[in-house]
């Protein structure tokens, strides 16, 4: 998210990912795919997916919707998930993770075989699969990090598992978060690809929140490398430079934006930075989606639809279910879209 040439370059694995016959097509003439991410309203509260969330989905044009597939939490809210989101006609993106400091980290054999009962129990019906949520900030119940090249090797087995048991579904490696200051997302996936084992994925799934600056938000972070919707642009040539990262027919993987919002004005989200006011938070999501468009994100997921919680609420509606200045922005923009992605 050499400009030009490069992102065509590196953008050719997700762009070849994503026209399958039942991959999304780009908005209107080019651009991303909505996906859409309600954690609470979509997957953990009682009764969920709550219908006013996917009737709001639907209004945004979203045409993939996340869910989450905590393995430490018990897989019932998921089968809630999966079945509710695919009769309301979406496809279906699952992050198969742990909660942070509640687990030992597990060896990469023990994921694997956590990665191939989800995989087994939800297959044919999952667009694709991304691999542990921000593995860069993920920390085990005694606090110490997963480490780039622990990552890696839990990254390997766990695709290698979805392969087997679910050959159709695509797996995302990543989910990475901007990371510590410097080139954190970037030089964390370095580490985590590196050495003599070849690593295979259809896409590097990127969070590049960027709130935290008064810069308009496609201008870069100085010297932050990867870091925020800004720097889209440094992305196809580290991933240019990881040759031992690939997709199965050996192309240069894209990106895909599985997370990125707008802090609502009166909030915190987390560390990311403070809300905004409606016509600020409106404008820097179309900034946003363009910065994503001129790279060639064929995904974009927006996190979060519904009203949120006082440690983070980047929601796209209120409270009531009433959209705000950036549901209309996101409905404008992909609303238009007809055809959905397979399973």
């Amino acid at each position: 998210m050499v400009a030009l040439l490069v992102l065509a370059l590196a953008g050719a694995g997700l762009l070849a990912l994503l026209g399958r016959d039942d991959a999304p097509e780009p908005v209107r003439s080019a651009g991303p795919a909505l996906m859409i991410d309600s954690p609470w309203a979509l997957v953990f509260a009682p009764g969920a997916p709550d219908p006013a969330a996917l009737a709001a989905a639907r209004r945004v044009g979203a045409r993939l919707l996340r869910g989450w597939a905590v393995i430490d939490r018990g897989l019932e809210p998921t089968d809630r998930f999966v079945a509710g989101a695919r009769r309301a006609g979406f496809g279906v993106y699952l992050t198969i993770t742990y909660r942070r400091r509640a687990v030992a980290q597990p060896a990469p054999d023990a994921f694997a075989e956590r990665c191939s009962e989800v995989a087994a129990r939800y297959r044919g019906r999952i667009w694709g699969y991304g691999v542990w949520n921000e593995p860069n900030l993920w920390v085990d119940a005694d606090g110490r990090g997963l480490r780039g090249a622990g990552y890696g090797a839990l990254y390997r087995a766990c695709e290698r598992a979805i392969r087997r048991a679910d050959p159709d579904a695509r797996v995302l490696i990543g989910e990475l978060a901007n990371g510590p200051r410097g080139d954190g997302a970037c030089r964390y996936l370095e580490r985590a690809v590196a050495g003599d084992e070849e690593t295979t994925t259809d896409a590097v799934a990127i969070h590049p929140y960027q709130m935290a600056t008064d810069l308009p938000v496609t201008s870069p972070l100085q010297g932050d490398h990867c870091r925020g919707i800004g720097r889209l642009t440094d992305w196809p040539r580290r991933l240019i430079a990881m040759t031992r990262l690939h997709t199965a027919d050996g192309a240069t993987p894209g990106i895909a934006i599985t997370e990125y919002g707008e802090c609502v004005a009166g909030f915190r989200c987390g560390k990311s930075g403070t809300g905004i006011a409606e016509p600020l938070r409106a404008e820097r999501l179309q900034q946003a989606i363009g910065a994503s468009r001129q790279a060639g994100v064929r995904v974009f997921g927006y996190y979060h639809l519904g009203w949120g919680a006082e440690t983070w609420n980047s929601a796209a509606f209120d409270a009531e279910w009433r959209p705000t200045a950036v549901a209309d922005v996101l409905r404008d923009t992909f609303a238009s879209v007809e055809s959905e992605p397979g399973r």
